[in-house]
């Protein structure tokens, strides 16, 4: 993502937070990129690869048509492997998908990473079985032990 659409993201966040008296995470790109340099990922080195426009040029060529870009990374599998290495996050972590409700069990709250769809989709799934009889596995007790997230499964 450019830096001027990051901004503008922190910008929109800044205004959403407001109300909350609260403030967004970084203040700007560059705060966002100071901050991702700093962290500690062990040895994980960064990478990059240059990508550039392929496709059919229509007559008037924007200029990001020809223009090449590169593209900074560090391999999210290793990085992934150093942070459920480090000991500061024991006990911090989900690693269970969950879907969480407020008190009157009608609205959804989202939190982290496991409690979004993605994760959720991931781990949680129907298998259809005939026997001569059309039923679902309904009981995925052995995926999680949320009761709660059991009772409110979307069925799809």
């Amino acid at each position: 993502m450019s830096a001027k659409n990051l901004d503008f993201l922190c910008d929109l966040m800044a205004v959403s937070l407001t109300k909350h008296h609260d403030t967004p995470p970084f203040a700007d790109h560059k705060d966002l990129y100071n901050f991702i340099d700093a962290t500690q990922l062990g040895d994980v080195p960064w990478q990059s690869f240059s990508v550039q426009y392929t496709g059919e040029h229509p007559e008037v060529v924007p200029p990001w048509m020809n223009d090449e870009f590169e593209v900074w990374y560090r391999d999210p599998c290793a990085m992934t492997y150093n942070i459920l290495a480090n000991p500061t996050f024991k006990d911090e972590i989900n690693y269970a998908p969950f879907h969480e409700y407020n008190a009157s069990d009608n609205i959804r709250q989202w939190k982290d990473f496991m409690s979004g769809d993605w994760a959720w989709q991931q781990a949680v799934h129907f298998l259809p079985i005939t026997t001569g009889i059309s039923w679902n596995i309904a009981n995925i007790s052995f995926r999680t032990p949320y009761q709660k997230t059991q009772r409110h499964m979307d069925l799809h």
